[in-house]
C-alpha cells in the first residue's frame, strides 16, 4: 500500500495565509503540512488551540474543525451568517465543511446544517446513525 506522504511546510499560499490572517488572527500556525491528493495537494493547518484547517493547493479554505473549540464564520456568505445567528445565536459553530454543492456548518449541540453556495438554507442534515 503506497501511503500518503505528508511535507511539513512553512508557509502557505496568498490567500490561505490572508484566510488565517484574518479569521484567526489571535491563534498562532502550529504546524502547516502538503498533503497529495490526486494529482495536486492540499495544507493541513493546526492552530495553538486545535482547531485544524484544511486548503486546497491554492489555499482556499475547504474545511474549519473546532475540535471542540468555536470557530468563526464570517467567511461564509452573508444570508448564511444571518441565518446562523437568527436562528442558532445561543450556539457555537463547531465545523464548517466546504463541500463540491453545499456548505455544512455543525454547531455544537450536533445539529449540522446544508446551505446552498449562494448562502440560502437548505435543510437539517439527519444524525448519522
Amino acid at each position: 500500500m503506497n501511503a500518503q506522504k505528508k511535507e511539513q511546510v512553512r508557509t502557505l499560499p496568498k490567500e490561505g495565509s490572508e484566510f488565517v490572517a484574518t479569521y484567526f488572527k489571535d491563534q498562532k500556525i502550529k504546524s502547516i503540512f502538503k498533503v497529495p491528493v490526486d494529482k495536486k495537494h492540499k495544507y493541513e493547518v493546526t492552530l495553538e488551540n486545535g482547531i485544524e484547517l484544511e486548503l486546497n493547493d491554492r489555499g482556499r479554505w475547504q474545511e474549519v474543525e473546532g475540535n471542540n473549540n468555536a470557530v468563526p464564520f464570517g467567511y461564509l456568505k452573508p444570508a448564511t451568517v444571518t441565518y446562523i445567528k437568527t436562528n442558532y445565536g445561543n450556539r457555537k459553530v463547531v465545523e464548517v465543511e466546504n463541500g463540491p454543492r453545499f456548505i455544512f456548518v455543525k454547531l455544537d449541540n450536533g445539529v449540522k446544517l446544508q446551505f446552498e453556495a449562494e448562502g440560502k438554507f437548505n435543510r437539517v442534515v439527519p444524525a448519522e446513525d
